[in-house]
């Protein structure tokens, strides 16, 4: 698991139940038929574009270049847009 993965484990874990199943139906729809095959969660682990754009983002976090906000208002913004 990279370095980034890791690092989004406590904030994932922070998240309620119901945030956790959106995240994890959210993923799963990524592959278009709403399941990821265990290759395919070993592939996106190793995906380095992925990993670029995580550190960029985890980057502006802690640079202050953006403000985080609470999972339960990222989905409600979602949801707002019909995603």
């Amino acid at each position: 698991m990279s370095a980034i993965a890791e690092q989004l484990k406590p904030t994932l874990a922070a998240l309620t139940a119901e945030d956790r199943r959106e995240i994890m139906a959210f993923l799963a729809g990524l592959n278009g038929d709403g399941e990821l095959t265990p290759e395919e969660w070993e592939d996106a682990g190793e995906d380095a574009e992925l990993d670029a754009v995580l550190a960029k983002r985890m980057d502006d976090i802690r640079s202050g270049r953006v403000t985080p906000i609470p999972g339960e208002e990222f989905f409600r913004q979602l949801r707002e847009r019909g995603a």
